[in-house]
């Protein structure tokens, strides 16, 4: 959440951290135009609800973010609904 520009992928990648699945979502299309082509991108505004479905990630993360968003509440919310039961947010 808030991928930015793919700095935090590409270090995963490089100490080989596995995932089943990756999906970056940022505000900024052109920041998603910087992570690998092979990863699902999505558009959205982290003080909005999320374009994404309840129940469907086992992790969240996001970092450098927080400081940005109006309404905190709201966005940790959205992280709880989205996440998987025993899912893991990192923010």
């Amino acid at each position: 959440l808030g991928a930015g520009d793919g700095r935090l992928y590409k270090i995963f990648q490089k100490e080989n951290i596995k995932f089943h699945s990756y999906t970056a979502l940022d505000i900024s299309e052109k920041m998603l135009h910087n992570h690998p082509g092979n990863i699902k991108k999505i558009t959205g505004n982290l003080d909005e609800n999320l374009p994404l479905k309840d129940n469907t990630f086992n992790l969240a993360f996001s970092f450098f973010v927080i400081e940005h968003i109006k309404d905190i509440d709201h966005l940790f919310g959205e992280v709880e609904r989205i996440l998987q039961p025993g899912g893991i947010r990192i923010i």
